[in-house]
């Protein structure tokens, strides 16, 4: 699995899956925000509609640090 964990000029961390395209951006909520605890969006290249992945997240709370380190302890 080709997996990249990028960072941006302003801090934010993003997660690239080469082999899907998909991808995950940590999200920082502001003062306005109803949601105040940060969490990461997931975005697939495609979605697997099917009863077995209905209850997978389209958000997740691991940074896409921790997630990348889950991934390489799953090998």
């Amino acid at each position: 699995m080709n997996i990249v964990v990028l960072h941006d000029l302003k801090g934010a961390e993003l997660i690239v899956n080469f082999d899907n395209v998909n991808a995950a951006i940590r999200r920082k909520p502001d003062e306005n925000s109803v949601i105040k605890t940060p969490f990461t969006k997931l975005f697939y290249a495609h979605r697997d509609m099917t009863m077995g992945a209905m209850g997978f997240p389209d958000t997740v709370q691991e940074t896409p640090d921790e997630i990348y380190k889950l991934i390489g302890k799953k090998k």
